[in-house]
């Protein structure tokens, strides 16, 4: 894979195929103000195995969701889910093996409620990703786990917040 260093020191658009920056950055842009083009198909560049990418709180299209699904990509469901009806759709939608949880805190609960974020909210998004997935909470806890190992491979550091984590 790609070294820790590597990846905080390049811009995302370096694992984008040459070809297809320009239409993605555009796409990506679109998509912040609700207008992406549906149809685009981007070429993650591959640096020993399948890339790892990971969807931080998605909020776009649909088409583009199942586009990103496509290409092998991973989604979290954050604080979104508790208010948000796309957020509570795309916990249904995401396909088990590719679902990640997240909070964003403490910034991201604040910026809905005014209240300020806390790690035990991570407990209130996966209760309601079972919830709208309608399994139980354990099933959410084990298959997110079980994503977030397989999505850290042999990285230190993800190893080192698994194992911290059973402690």
């Amino acid at each position: 894979g790609v070294s820790e260093e590597d990846l905080v020191n390049r811009d995302f658009s370096d694992f984008v195929h040459p070809d297809d920056r320009g239409r993605l950055l555009h796409a990506l842009q679109s998509a912040d103000v609700g207008g992406a083009e549906p149809g685009q198909e981007y070429h993650l560049l591959r640096e020993n195995g399948p890339p790892r990418v990971i969807i931080h709180w998605y909020s776009g299209p649909w088409t583009v969701f199942r586009e990103l699904l496509d290409l092998g990509c991973h989604f979290t469901v954050g604080a979104a889910v508790l208010r948000s009806e796309h957020a509570r759709r795309l916990a249904r939608e995401v396909p088990a093996d590719r679902l990640l949880t997240e909070t964003d805190n403490p910034g991201a609960w604040e910026w809905m409620t005014g209240a300020p974020g806390r790690p035990s909210l991570l407990l209130e998004v996966a209760g309601r990703v079972a919830e709208c997935r309608g399994v139980p909470v354990d099933e959410v806890r084990r298959t997110v786990r079980e994503n977030f190992a397989r999505l850290g491979g042999g990285d230190p550091a993800f190893q080192r917040a698994l194992r911290h984590e059973e402690a």
